[in-house]
């Protein structure tokens, strides 16, 4: 294991010192995994800005599934699925048809934090180009020696997962992200992005004939309405309650940019209170620090910090300042109200758009 990771972790340029200090490490501590780590991540070139910036070397570009978690992770998202359920779900199934014949053990349940919940992804291949335990054969997704045309081949540089950054899979990745970040949210019905069904209904009759059951502890668990559905009064899709979809929670984030608002707001009046009615300079300013704010806390969570510390003090054309630019301009009147659900939305509308911007820079999709 140990030895995997100083393989993963270093950097391929030949003349570097990293391999042989991490190397060391290993010798001396007979392989202790813990310092191994802290020496691959902790070590200068892991964590020099200058050679980040400065070698074509530096750095790797993520795997589109790992990108796509990272962002899943960054906004907490989560499912209506208890994880507690499945400790109570009938398996029907012999030996002879599944490896798992009974329930989720209670005592493995217990491992997880309380009031823990469960994703159903059927199949990301065609959305973000891998599924977990899926790759097409057992040399993964793309070959270890791929050279991607350009400057890296000119460089003698290898890049693996750029083998399947094709012009379609490209799009399809940023189309997974938008589709996750601006899918409904709560409280409109059915919010979320739709992962998978419980079970699938794309099984059942939508017209005439016999019908497939659903099972009834669907039902109980609040995943269907009913265990049938009504010819010429519902259909199997009607039944469905999708509470499996994946919902971003962008509370904790509106409350970040509302907080920052007002802080910013109060302090541009002090020591007189608020008026009933800011100007509208002081609002957009308001506004403003807000975004940077929420900007920067990305930027933390997606690029690790990369944008605020190569561009925080840049008032010249960069990515970062095109980011709060035009986060600035969705909502051109800036409004200031009283509604604290009109102001949330206008919250969330720049949440999203900021996440969205962020996740699909290649700051973020290159892991330095």
């Amino acid at each position: 294991m140990s030895r995997l990771l100083i393989q993963r972790f270093t950097t391929s340029n030949p003349s570097s010192g990293y391999l042989y200090r991490v190397s060391n490490v290993y010798k001396n501590t007979c392989g202790d995994l813990g310092e191994v780590i802290k020496a691959i991540l902790l070590d200068y070139e892991a964590r020099s800005l200058s050679i980040a910036d400065g070698t074509m070397a530096s750095g790797k570009v993520k795997e589109p599934l790992l990108h796509f978690t990272a962002m899943l992770r960054s906004l907490k998202c989560y499912t209506g699925l208890p994880l507690v359920n499945l400790t109570t779900v009938p398996v029907t199934y012999t030996s002879l048809e599944s490896p798992v014949t009974t329930a989720y053990p209670v005592s493995e349940y217990n491992k997880f934090p309380a009031g823990a919940l469960r994703f159903r992804f059927f199949d990301t291949q065609s959305s973000i180009i891998q599924s977990p335990q899926r790759a097409p054969s057992v040399f993964n997704w793309f070959l270890p020696d791929y050279v991607m045309p350009g400057p890296l081949a000119s460089a003698g540089l290898v890049a693996p997962e750029l083998q399947v950054a094709t012009e379609s899979n490209v799009v399809n990745v940023v189309n997974g992200h938008y589709n996750t970040i601006f899918a409904s949210v709560p409280p409109t019905a059915n919010a979320g992005r739709n992962l998978d069904d419980l079970p699938n209904i794309a099984g059942y009759q939508t017209g005439g004939g016999t019908q497939l059951a659903i099972p009834q502890w669907a039902v109980d668990k609040g995943y269907f309405t009913a265990t049938q559905f009504t010819p010429g009064t519902n259909t199997p899709g009607g039944l469905y309650k999708q509470v499996d979809n994946l919902i971003p929670k962008f509370d904790e984030l509106i409350t970040l940019y509302t907080n920052t608002y007002s802080t910013a707001l109060a302090a541009q009046y002090a020591p007189a209170a608020v008026p009933a009615t800011p100007g509208t300079t002081q609002k957009q300013a308001a506004h403003a620090e807000a975004v940077k704010v929420i900007v920067d806390f990305g930027d933390s969570l997606l690029a690790a910090g990369y944008l605020k510390s190569a561009y925080g003090s840049s008032t010249s054309s960069n990515p970062r300042k095109s980011i709060i630019d035009g986060v600035n301009l969705i909502a051109a009147n800036n409004r200031h109200t009283t509604d604290a659900t009109n102001f949330a939305n206008d919250a969330r509308t720049r949440v999203r758009n900021t996440f969205y911007l962020l996740a699909t820079l290649p700051q973020a999709v290159v892991l330095k």
